[in-house]
Parts: C-alpha cells; sequence; structure tokens
C-alpha cells in the first residue's frame, strides 16, 4: 500500500496531509511545543508572543505617557493606551457583550472580541484584519509626495476616533524610554 501524502512522524500520531501545508497546520495545531518565558515561566503559542512578552522584563522600556494633565499613567503599547483615554478619561464604553447575564462593557471593539472567547469559545482567533492602506504607485513613492492621510498619522495617535486623533488641548501621547529600579 503507497500513501500519497505528508505523514505526521510524531509518536502515535497516523496523520497524512494532503499537501505540505497541510501537513504543516497539523503540526502547529497538534503538535507545537509550548515556549516558555525564561522569567515567569509564562507560555506562548509563538515566539513572537515571547520576545513581545519579554519587554515587561527588561529594565528599560519604551512606554507612552498619557497626555491628560495630571495623569501619570504609562501603557508598553499604543492600544492600551487608547483604551485608558477612552474608559478612564471620556468614560466610554460603548461595546457590550450581549450574552445572556455578563454586561460586560469596554471601549475597544478588539477588547470586546477577546472576552467573547469567554462565552464561545470558537471565537478564539481574532478576524480584526487591519485596514490597509491602497498600494501607491511606484512614481507616486519615489515622487516624495505624502498623501494627505499619511501626513495625519506622523503628527498624532491614529485611532479612527476623534476623540483620540485630537486630544484635549493639544496634548499628544510621548513615547519614552523608563528605567525599572
Amino acid at each position: 500500500m503507497c500513501l500519497i501524502g505528508y505523514a505526521c512522524k510524531k509518536d502515535n500520531c497516523s496523520f497524512v496531509g494532503k499537501t505540505w501545508t497541510e501537513h504543516l497546520k497539523h503540526l502547529k495545531d497538534s503538535h507545537a511545543e509550548p515556549i516558555v518565558c525564561d522569567v515567569c515561566c509564562k507560555t506562548f503559542k509563538r515566539k513572537d508572543y515571547l520576545r513581545h512578552h519579554q519587554k515587561i522584563h527588561a529594565e528599560e522600556r519604551e512606554v507612552c505617557r498619557c497626555p491628560r494633565e495630571g495623569c501619570d499613567r504609562t501603557y508598553t503599547t499604543v492600544f492600551n493606551l487608547q483604551n485608558h483615554i477612552l474608559s478612564f478619561h471620556e468614560e466610554k464604553k460603548p461595546f457590550f457583550c450581549d450574552y445572556a447575564g455578563c454586561g460586560k462593557v469596554f471601549a475597544m471593539k478588539q477588547s470586546l472580541a477577546r472576552h467573547a472567547v469567554v462565552h464561545d469559545p470558537t471565537k478564539g482567533k481574532l478576524n480584526l484584519a487591519k485596514r490597509r492602506r491602497p498600494k501607491r504607485s511606484l512614481a507616486s513613492r519615489l515622487s516624495g509626495y505624502v498623501p494627505l492621510k499619511a501626513q495625519q498619522r506622523k503628527v498624532g495617535v491614529t485611532t479612527g476616533n476623534e476623540a483620540l486623533n485630537k486630544p484635549a488641548e493639544n496634548e499628544f501621547p510621548t513615547v519614552e524610554t523608563l528605567t525599572l529600579h
């Protein structure tokens, strides 16, 4: 008998993928070894998630400081800063969980999507495709012309939320290096 395909070579696994891609997906989904942080022992499915996580253990790290007067909060991601401004300073939480009896509310759509997994594990994969900018032609890129939207992105935090694009009193979040002792 001749099997056509790619057989899994892991012990006690009889999977045979029809394509190399199917075989690799099987290995990733069924046999992936957890990747462990050597500082706190937290586990991750991907090396890039671990690399991102390890920034919290660094003695120096870039942080985004809240631009609001009197607020000294800092965040390691712009997403978390945006969430803070919306939920704490502006008290905006327009995204609510409609699962019966839950009632949790969120400032960011992504946070609601991440929360939905609690009620329905099939929603485990976030499908929040980032809005891609239309590709500019080579001639346009070489000309040095900068589209208006790109100019706006360089000025402040781009969130799609007008309240964050126009911070109070012309304040913008600052990125700085924080040294931990």
